[in-house]
């Protein structure tokens, strides 16, 4: 029996982007900080005559962070074979998505910091202390893992949203999949073949074996029990290798590939009574007791926010007015997702996403062009090309923070998702399908804290309950009264 069939699979690592914005002003005596009273304040910086804004700014974050973690191991990247350089350490650049206030005495310089590739361990947790944009790995994630992924996304989605600020719902840079997938809006006045007709001829011509390394039919596949990782295939794409691989895909045949020439085939297993002992009579003595849930909850259960056009209009305006950092989705096109209604549900997306045949097609099923809340871009046709070294799986949840505490927290639920997607049972994975299905239509049968509990997030449940219910007014949540 092969152990290597998914290497580093039980070490997920993940990577942050940190996009903020810092208030300049003119390193002369003309110009007077109007905050600087302010109690808390950091001093603001000043920027010496004929210095560039933005080439100075940037430098200067550099220079922190080198200072603040010239001492530390885990400044940089865990020694993991494959990882690309540019996330082996902190990366500092400007960031045009991120904009300041129009007005006012400061220029404020947008900064974004990307973190290196951690593994999920303690240290990587205190030293990442911001929210979580980026899902990595060395090795690529397989189609099986992508499936459950994109299927888990899909359904917590609405879920997630509630941790976060409610004008994460209309930014552009965090669209929702349930709102602007292909996947949920095919039914919904948009079709895929006609928006992306290049897309089904190109699968065409590669399953034709017009092109080499051909993403729908040997990379972005299965692995069956036996077989090498994907790496493998990725070292191995002449079409000697590719023809081998696809003899075993062919109907009748569930062999497992290794290389050409192989001479393996399937082998009839052992009848499986063969190593059941008989069944012994229930008694009383024999059934389990209910297991008693892991951790009491402390909130009653959270109802869903839904929105009405208006209200989402004002959280648009909210969003490009007063938090000024990012941009809001086009008036039209809120007004257009208001007329569409609901898209499809937990479990019809799930099927389609589980008939997909490759990786590409499930990047494709929930693509939307621009910025979607979970990112599956770096699994596309292009991105399948053994040469495009990105493996990340993009979340943009998270808005701006500065609370150390809730920042780890978000990184750490990032991660627990996608473990979860990993290694759950496929009863405890449908029982968290079941638990988001309930929540779309049974309004507050099933919430987010529900969800960490599931996933055996209970630390970062108590403390998502402490954020929801500090934010409850400003947020504008309900909660299910309890029953008396």
């Amino acid at each position: 029996m092969s152990l290597n069939v998914l290497p580093n699979l039980d070490r997920p690592t993940f990577g942050v982007e940190v996009e903020f914005m810092i208030a300049t002003l003119p390193d002369n005596n003309t110009v007077i900080d109007p905050h600087k009273d302010v109690k808390g304040l950091p001093p603001v910086l000043r920027i010496p005559i004929r210095s560039g804004e933005i080439g100075y700014t940037i430098q200067r974050v550099r220079d922190l962070l080198e200072e603040c973690f010239s001492d530390v191991s885990f400044a940089t990247s865990p020694k993991f074979d494959g990882i690309p350089r540019d996330y082996r350490a902190w990366i500092v650049h400007s960031d045009p998505s991120v904009r300041g206030p129009r007005s006012g005495p400061y220029r404020f310089i947008s900064v974004e910091i990307a973190s290196p590739v951690q593994s999920a361990s303690p240290d990587a947790f205190y030293a990442i202390r911001f929210a979580v944009s980026v899902i990595t790995r060395n090795e690529r994630i397989p189609l099986e893992h992508i499936r459950r992924f994109a299927s888990l996304s899909y359904a917590a989605e609405a879920l997630l949203f509630t941790l976060h600020e409610p004008h994460r719902r209309v930014n552009d840079y965090c669209r929702s999949l349930r709102d602007y997938s292909y996947v949920a809006n095919e039914g919904r006045g948009r079709n895929i073949e006609h928006e992306m007709p290049h897309f089904k001829d190109e699968m065409l011509r590669r399953l034709e074996g017009e092109t080499i390394g051909d993403c729908y039919g040997y990379i972005g596949r299965d692995i069956r029990h036996g077989e090498e990782p994907l790496s493998v295939r990725n070292d191995n794409v002449d079409q000697t290798h590719i023809d081998a691989f696809l003899e075993t895909r062919q109907p009748g045949h569930f062999e497992p590939f290794t290389k050409p020439g192989d001479s393996r085939h399937t082998k009839l297993l052992p009848e499986i009574s063969d190593y059941i002992p008989a069944a012994q009579p229930a008694s009383s003595s024999t059934v389990a007791p209910p297991a008693e849930p892991a951790r009491k909850r402390n909130i009653p259960r959270l109802r869903i926010p839904h929105f009405s056009l208006g209200e989402l209009l004002a959280l648009r305006r909210t969003l490009e007015e007063d938090v000024e950092i990012g941009r809001g989705a086009p008036p039209e096109r809120i007004n257009e997702l208001i007329k569409r209604g609901p898209g499809p549900g937990v479990f019809e997306v799930t099927e389609q996403l589980y008939a997909q045949p490759a990786t590409c097609y499930i990047s494709m099923l929930l693509d939307e062009l621009y910025r979607p809340a979970t990112n599956f871009e770096n699994y596309s046709c292009s991105a399948l090309d053994p040469g495009f070294d990105r493996r990340t799986v993009e979340i943009r949840f998270g808005s701006g923070s500065l609370d150390a505490e809730w920042i780890a927290t978000w990184a750490k639920i990032v991660v627990g998702l996608f473990r979860f997607a990993l290694y759950a049972s496929p009863s405890m994975f449908i029982d968290v399908l079941d638990g988001c299905d309930r929540a779309d239509k049974e309004d507050g049968s099933y919430d987010v804290i529900d969800l960490l509990d599931d996933l055996g997030l209970f630390a970062e449940a108590e403390i998502a309950e402490k954020r929801l219910m500090a934010n409850k007014d400003r947020w504008n949540l309900t909660f299910v009264k309890p029953e008396s």
